[in-house]
């Protein structure tokens, strides 16, 4: 009985461990794809001017 307790309780660690990576990771990419727009924004934003300035 008590075995099994640890033992739920290190699985229970261990997948919110990779709960926790697999979070990160996804915040990373979503970060990633959030600087590439703002970017790709920035770009457009620079193109527009360049071309009104004309």
């Amino acid at each position: 009985m008590r075995v099994t307790f640890k033992f739920k309780r290190w699985l229970c660690g261990v997948s919110a461990q990779i709960n926790l990576l697999l979070a990160i990771k996804l915040a990373v990419i979503i970060n990633r794809r959030k600087l590439n727009n703002l970017k790709l924004y920035a770009r457009v934003k620079e193109f527009k001017y360049a071309i009104n300035s004309r």
